[in-house]
């Protein structure tokens, strides 16, 4: 009996010492022992032994900052599921799993949280030996945001049976700032898209709102069909198109058109035809087609446009500049979304916050109503023009003809129509007046300003040419330099450019030699941008470098050959003439100061001779260019721009360009493309037609601009 007692006796004694060790893990507060919560790890860490052989007794409760240090560890590895090891019970009963370990992945998740740093954590007060402590450092959470820095607190409990400090868990862990109700939001603040605005104000794009007209099939009745389709401009046919999509049903709206200006018989017999005017939020176009190569459009980003590092943090539903300004100028146009990471609840607490930035909006040198009526003068030509102001490089007109809708593909164009617009022959999605063309004979005034200025050609330079073509040397072979109007005899400047003569052109580029065209033409800032805020295309004399070859060099002198120019950059040119040797750089932003290229292209005297032969270019050659209310003097090209099999001859753009010598504040270039369809002196037609235009109220005088710093945004 008393040897049963005693074996008795010693396990009862084995069994507490076991528990004084903390070894059977009652309380599940050990990651060296059986786990908690259903969990299923190996056994804990080396570090968690090295501390475990530092804990004394339940008694010794001092000395808390190495296992402290372990739980700051963990909490700095984002580690829920081996930091729930070391929570206290209490707050395991309070706040559960869900809170500690899901919640936490949750919200680090959400934030898009890269990594946690936590330093210079030190004990506040001497509590130790009454079971409880606080360490407080400064916490910095890396998210994909920005970082989040606070100072913080965390609160730990001695646990006497665990024989361990235990952290006192409290949503704060997770994010600063968080309480048990609180929800971490990510709040956007999107930014707004600046707006474009002409010389004057009037806005070119803006916010504004498009009338998609649709019909639910239930409600449509099969009568009204042709009536809608022709009262809305719609192809016969093309509703019953729609209806057989396979994604439309009895009850939904199917939309056929998007319309910027509804007539009033168009709002009133909506309701009883069933067709539905649905006003649609989008980027407005005040001009419309009239502009629409100039200022562009926005378009939805793709998923190849988030891929490029400039459009990072932008998602599908952003807008981004597709085309024209809206393109050139995006990164300024659509500024910068903001956000804010907040914690709410009965209080919001901002942990994160980026300040939005909108975007700039725009101010352009151009005159609205002078594009307006450019355009609706020329739609239908195939063709380009441009209007500069040659006091100060300013430029009011950009137009391109036929044009597109830009509307269209804010919201997105449909199959059929796109493929109508790239079909047409006559390129209406094609900005015209971007690139750099031969030119023709519009040239010329440039090779006698080189000239000149080289001193190789002097006002009183003749030579005696005889016959249709001519051939410098024998390394020519059979070329020859042809010419449109054979007037045998002596040529001089004034004749060669009222009559066009190519031979004499040519003579004057060759006594230039190489060294002294390419250093004149370049600098006529041919090889270099023209204007410092536009991207015109870049006017060359040949297709690689210098000219180095006589044909060429004859060829350039007279506009051909592979000489190209941007009608911009020719007119500023002609504008230098027009304005007694003053030569200024175009621009197009209000914003970009004037600036002076020159104060003499050439001399006084050359000028004072070149604007007289610009003026009898048209009362001797164009007679049907003399206007009673303007004195129209310039020069007109033809440039010859490759062959036309068909008709058996050289495909050909007219070129003129052309000032009032009255007024000398605007220069006018008109391009008609392939006007070798009409015969010679088609150009002179659509310049007298624009002028007529521009001019049928009086002088055209381009309006006061306004000073973009001091102007408000139009919403």
């Amino acid at each position: 009996m008393k040897r049963r007692f005693l074996s008795y006796f010693i396990v009862i004694i084995i069994l507490l010492s076991l528990v004084a060790c903390d070894s059977l893990n009652i309380f599940g507060g050990d990651s060296d022992k059986n786990k908690t919560d259903n969990q299923a790890q190996n056994d804990a860490s080396n570090d968690d032994a090295d501390i475990e052989s530092n804990i004394g007794s339940a008694a010794e409760i001092s000395g808390s900052k190495v296992q402290v240090d372990r739980i700051i560890e963990l909490i700095q590895a984002d580690d829920p599921e081996l930091l729930m090891e070391w929570v206290h019970p209490n707050a395991i009963e309070k706040y559960g799993r869900d809170q500690i370990v899901e919640r936490n992945n949750k919200v680090h998740s959400g934030i898009g949280l890269e990594s946690i740093e936590l330093s210079d954590f030190s004990a506040l007060g001497d509590t130790e030996k009454e079971g409880t402590v606080s360490y407080q450092g400064n916490a910095v959470y890396k998210t994909v945001y920005g970082d989040i820095e606070k100072q913080v607190t965390y609160n730990f409990i001695f646990h006497p049976n665990a024989n361990r400090w235990q952290l006192d868990w409290t949503p704060s862990v997770i994010l600063p700032g968080l309480h048990a109700q609180g929800l971490v939001q990510v709040q956007p603040i999107r930014a707004t898209r600046g707006n474009i605005y002409d010389r004057e104000g009037n806005p070119l794009a803006i916010k504004g709102y498009i009338n998609r007209i649709g019909i639910v099939p239930d409600t449509l009745k099969e009568s009204n069909i042709p009536i809608i389709e022709e009262l809305y401009g719609l192809s016969e046919g093309f509703i019953q198109s729609q209806l057989e999509l396979e994604w439309v049903k009895d009850n939904t709206f199917v939309p056929l058109k998007t319309m910027t200006v509804l007539s009033e018989e168009q709002k009133t017999g909506a309701a009883d035809l069933g067709v539905i005017i649905e006003p649609v939020e989008t980027r407005s176009y005040p001009l419309g087609e009239a502009a629409a190569h100039l200022i562009g459009y926005v378009g939805c980003v793709t998923a190849e446009d988030l891929e490029k590092e400039e459009y990072a943090g932008m998602t599908g539903q952003d807008y981004i500049g597709k085309t024209g300004i809206e393109a050139i100028y995006d990164k300024e146009l659509r500024g910068e979304h903001g956000f804010r990471v907040v914690v709410t609840g009965d209080y919001e607490q901002i942990l994160l916050e980026k300040e939005v930035v909108h975007g700039q909006d725009l101010y352009l040198t151009i005159d609205s109503t002078l594009q307006q009526t450019i355009y609706e003068a020329a739609k239908d030509k195939d063709a380009c023009f441009s209007a500069l102001d040659p006091r100060n490089g300013d430029i009011l007109a950009l137009v391109s003809t036929p044009s597109y809708d830009p509307h269209d593909f804010v919201l997105g164009i449909s199959y059929e129509k796109y493929q109508e617009l790239l079909d047409n022959p006559l390129n209406p999605l094609y900005g015209k007046f971007n690139q750099a063309m031969i030119p023709g004979s519009a040239e010329k005034i440039v090779t006698a300003i080189a000239g000149l200025n080289a001193g190789t050609l002097t006002l009183d330079t003749t030579y005696d040419i005889q016959g249709k073509g001519w051939t410098y040397d024998e390394s020519w072979g059979l070329y020859q330099v042809i010419r449109y109007q054979t007037i045998n005899g002596i040529m001089d400047l004034d004749n060669a450019i009222v009559t066009s003569d190519n031979i004499y052109f040519a003579r004057v580029a060759l006594d230039m030699g190489f060294a002294a065209f390419n250093e004149q033409m370049s600098n006529l800032l041919f090889g270099e941008p023209i204007a410092k805020d536009y991207p015109f295309g870049i006017s060359q004399t040949t297709n690689e470098g210098s000219v180095d070859n006589t044909i060429l060099l004859a060829d350039a002198g007279y506009g051909q050959g592979e000489l190209l120019v941007n009608p911009i950059h020719l007119s500023s040119i002609y504008g230098a003439v027009a304005n007694d040797g003053i030569w200024y750089r175009p621009r197009i932003l209000l914003t970009t100061e004037p600036e002076l290229i020159t104060q003499n292209i050439t001399n006084h005297n050359n000028i004072l001779y070149l604007d007289n032969s610009l003026r009898s270019v048209v009362t001797e050659t164009y007679p049907n260019l003399n206007l009673s209310n303007v004195k129209i003097a310039g020069k007109t090209g033809t440039a010859e721009v490759g062959e036309d099999y068909e008709l058996g001859r050289m495909k050909e753009n007219s070129w003129l360009v052309s000032y009032d010598q009255n007024q000398r504040n605007m220069v006018l270039c008109t391009i008609d493309f392939n006007s070798h369809y009409y015969g010679v002196g088609f150009g002179t037609l659509t310049t007298k037609l624009m002028y007529e235009t521009i001019y049928a109220d009086g002088p055209y005088s381009p309006p006061e601009s306004v000073d973009p710093n001091q102007t408000s945004t139009i919403d």
